[in-house]
């Protein structure tokens, strides 16, 4: 039998467990209440800052106003959006006026403050300036090609290029590139273009590549027919080239033009067939597709012309073929030599098995002796040939000259001079190459940017100590010589660009001050140092 005292004691114990549990569930009902408050002050913000952005897009909707045929910009306010570095605010304002209906409505007073706008926004580069607000900026650029401001803007675009250019280059993004090459082709830049589609080949490792689809893939590649480039591109990216083979428009179109152009269709039996893959192409607008594909059939036409003038002229006079020809320097036509037209072989590789189109060209030939000869003039003119590809050219001093502009020249005889590491001549960024330089490393390092960019290095998104992490890295990998004609080559490339200086000033200044770092670190005064001009 429990005895009092138990009980009590018992009884205490029970007791002093409720009042731990009703401790407990006050401190959890505190807690709770705690949570409740943060939730709505949470909510209270989150309600006041719907209501600003509701109040905020009713103002932007309210920066177009339809007025009698004229459009009303709120110039003043976006302006204030950018110089505050309020990039929602300012991406949401140019995306109205770039999709604005009415924008081809513009009076000439508007347009100038809407171009002063742009500009400022493409050409300072601000840091919070996003790629969208480069994109979207240079959309209403080209969406007044068909308003009465056209010439306006032709204008500026002309005269203003080339202070942005490198800001939304280096930006490496497909989708802002490719609305760039469109303002080109739009505003008649077209030299421009070839060189800023070849520039974007050799930096395509800089580029996401998981932004290329088929419908980016198809655009680079009709705009690289345009410039006449598209071999490069198909070349360099193999692992993409199997959107060729599908039976979409755009890529049948491309195949049956080569056909054409290599002389295996005609064109005159698939003009029809022609036209109607053009209709049917929808991956470029109106705009370029008229552009494109004018250039297009104005090329296939003369091909067909010049086609038919050289199998009359082979008739009639049997132009002989020549796969290549020999240099010489000085000819001299006492010795025997005369002058005679000839179909020189041009090949799409630097291969003699690759496929090759003749073009005509004028060469020296001697009773004799089956070869054909050309001086420097004559290989000039060879390389002028504005084609691309490469013409063999037996004993020219070069073992190769690449400009992917021009018909390269390949000497399949020579052999290369190997330069040791500790005597090679340190690369010069000047854009006025020393020979030794041109002749032994322009071929070897326009083919090899890419291993020192596969270890990471690259000027976007890196600053000075992440850089030199990586070269350090790279010079035990690589030898300091090809690290250092790499970095040289892009430096080269940058400055042989019109206005390069300017728009490339901040990537040249840090491959310069990263090439200097390799000089205090590496160099051992075992070679001739370069200019840096």
């Amino acid at each position: 039998m429990m005895t009092k005292e138990l009980f009590l004691k018992n009884f205490s114990t029970e007791i002093d467990k409720l009042y731990k549990e009703i401790d407990k569930y006050h401190a959890d009902l505190v807690e709770c209440k705690l949570i409740l408050e943060n939730k709505q002050i949470e909510l209270d913000k989150i309600n006041k800052e719907l209501k600003i952005q509701k109040e905020h897009n009713k103002f932007l909707t309210e920066l177009i106003n339809d007025k009698g045929d004229q459009i009303n910009y709120n110039i003043t306010e976006i302006y204030r959006f950018f110089r505050n570095g309020s990039v929602i605010q300012l991406e949401q304002a140019l995306r109205l006026l770039a999709h604005n209906p009415n924008l081809n409505k513009i009076n000439e007073v508007t347009i100038s403050s809407v171009l002063e706008l742009i500009n400022e926004i493409l050409e300072t580069g601000k840091g919070f300036v996003t790629d969208e607000c480069y994109f979207l900026s240079l959309k209403i650029i080209n969406s007044f090609y068909n308003s009465n401001v056209k010439s306006q803007v032709e204008e500026f675009f002309r005269y203003k290029h080339s202070s942005f250019e490198g800001n939304i280059y280096e930006r490496f993004s497909l989708k802002l590139s490719l609305e760039l090459f469109k303002s080109y082709i739009l505003f008649g830049k077209k030299n421009e273009l070839v060189d800023i589609y070849s520039d974007s080949i050799t930096d395509f490792e800089y580029f996401n590549l998981d932004e290329i689809d088929r419908e980016i893939f198809a655009k680079l590649l009709w705009y690289g027919v345009f410039v006449e480039n598209e071999i490069d591109f198909i070349e360099r990216f193999e692992f993409i080239s199997e959107y060729l083979n599908e039976h979409k428009s755009e890529f049948q179109l491309y195949q049956l033009t080569r056909n054409i152009l290599n002389n295996k269709e005609s064109f005159l039996s698939n003009k029809i067939r022609v036209q109607n893959l053009i209709k049917e192409i929808t991956v470029l607008d109106p705009i370029e597709k008229e552009i494109i594909f004018s250039f297009l059939i104005d090329k296939l036409s003369s091909q067909t012309q010049i086609n038919q003038f050289e199998i009359n002229t082979n008739l009639i006079c049997k132009t002989p073929q020549y796969h290549s020809v020999y240099f010489l320097e000085n000819i001299n036509l006492n010795d025997g030599y005369r002058e005679k037209e000839i179909l020189l072989a041009i090949y799409h590789k630097p291969d003699r098995n690759a496929r090759k189109e003749f073009f005509k060209t004028n060469v020296f030939i001697k009773n004799g002796d089956s070869k054909a000869y050309v001086n420097r003039g004559q290989v000039q003119k060879i390389k002028k040939l504005r084609m691309g590809g490469w013409a063999i050219i037996e004993e020219y001093p070069l073992s190769k000259l690449i400009n992917r502009k021009q018909v390269n020249i390949m000497n399949s005889n020579l052999k290369n001079k190997n330069v040791s590491a500790s005597s090679f001549k340190w690369p010069t960024t000047d854009v006025k190459l020393d020979p030794v330089v041109e002749q032994n490393s322009s071929n070897e390092f326009l083919n090899t940017t890419s291993e020192l960019a596969k270890l990471g290095y690259k000027i976007t998104g890196l600053n000075r100590e992440k850089r030199w992490y990586i070269l350090q890295n790279a010079v035990p990998k690589l030898g300091l010589k090809r690290v250092a004609n790499i970095i040289a080559y892009n430096v080269r490339l940058r400055k042989k660009q019109k206005n390069g200086l300017i728009k490339n000033s901040y990537s040249i200044g840090e491959w310069e001050f990263d090439l200097d770092r390799l000089k205090k670190k590496y160099y051992k005064n075992d070679f001739v140092w370069p200019r840096l001009n």
